[in-house]
């Protein structure tokens, strides 16, 4: 007999220092836009889930892990958190819709800055500017 589970919301937690980055070798090796890529293959499958994704933070995520949480319903994170996305100065625009997520999050100028600029944030931004 099988028996029924339904789910409701994802929730992912990573434990303590629950950050990181994909390394360039990765990146050179998988490009994002490839389909087979990994980062892709995740980062799809995030988008298009029908349920809310929540998550939680701490320590310093890096580019495609500030990424992902970008595209979460609902994030934890701990004062200590730094975010990050340190993409121009590798020549490159944060990948996955960042720039626009953190558009209607936070507006277009200061989310100009914080991408163009390299702007780092934290949950002790105040909450009108993120």
């Amino acid at each position: 007999m099988a028996t029924e589970i339904s789910v409701n919301v994802i929730v992912i937690i990573g434990g303590q220092d629950f950050c990181g980055d994909n390394s360039l070798n990765d990146f050179i090796q998988n490009p994002p836009g490839e389909k087979t890529a990994l980062v892709s293959q995740f980062m799809r499958a995030l988008t298009n889930c029908p349920l809310p994704v929540i998550t939680s933070s701490d320590g310093v995520p890096v580019s495609i892990v500030t990424i992902f949480l970008l595209h979460c319903e609902l994030v934890y994170a701990n004062n200590n958190s730094l975010f990050m996305m340190p993409s121009i100065e590798l020549g490159a625009l944060p990948q996955f819709g960042a720039p626009i997520l953190l558009d209607r999050r936070t507006g277009y100028v200061k989310a100009t800055e914080m991408v163009l600029l390299e702007e780092k944030f934290n949950p002790k931004t105040p909450s009108n500017t993120l």
